[in-house]
């Protein structure tokens, strides 16, 4: 009987370490997502409209430039 407890302890153990190592990827994950959507909105936001307009209307007719 005590083997089974050991077994089910050492499982339990085993499989907590796994989630928590789950979490902290995830975690990870989602931090570098937020500071990527972060940067790539202060690129955007440091051009003024006419800028966005203007890179805009380049990305589109290519020939105009």
């Amino acid at each position: 009987m005590s083997d089974i407890l050991a077994k089910v302890k050492a499982d339990e153990e085993k499989n907590g370490r796994f989630w928590q190592q789950f979490k902290l990827l995830w975690s990870g994950l989602f931090v570098l997502a937020t500071a990527v959507a972060t940067i790539v909105g202060w690129q955007n936001e440091g051009q003024s409209s006419n800028q966005q307009l203007l890179a805009l209307t380049l990305r589109r007719n290519p020939k105009n430039n």
